[in-house]
């Protein structure tokens, strides 16, 4: 929860005027995500392993699904491992990056803003 607040902190400082919300507390908001990023999602940043307490969800699946879905924005996939094995099952899901926990959030946001 503190990496998506600090997360959502500063991408709300770099864009001035955008809607930057956090989801993932529960399976209800997983869910309430999903149709925000298809109604009115620009970029979504999903952590690979969602350790929702109902359920363990994969971003890439939920990158897979909204693609299906016509979600047509940024897609980005952050995860602890940056093998190449993993950026390839990033890419396959549809995600347009693959970024690792060990960007520090700063520089994260600022080549998210180069990516995008």
């Amino acid at each position: 929860p503190v990496a998506r607040q600090s997360l959502k902190h500063m991408l709300s400082a770099r864009i001035p005027g955008a809607t930057v919300a956090t989801f993932g507390k529960n399976l209800a908001e997983v869910l309430e995500f999903k149709q925000a990023a298809l109604t009115a999602g620009d970029v979504v940043i999903l952590d690979q392993n969602l350790d929702v307490p109902e359920e363990k969800l994969k971003g890439t699946d939920i990158v897979k699904e909204l693609m299906a879905k016509g979600y047509k924005g940024f897609a980005c996939i952050r995860s602890g491992d940056s093998a190449e094995a993993d950026r390839e099952l990033s890419r396959q899901s549809g995600a347009h990056w693959h970024v690792g926990k060990e960007l520090r959030l700063r520089d994260m946001s600022e080549q998210l803003m180069f990516k995008y």
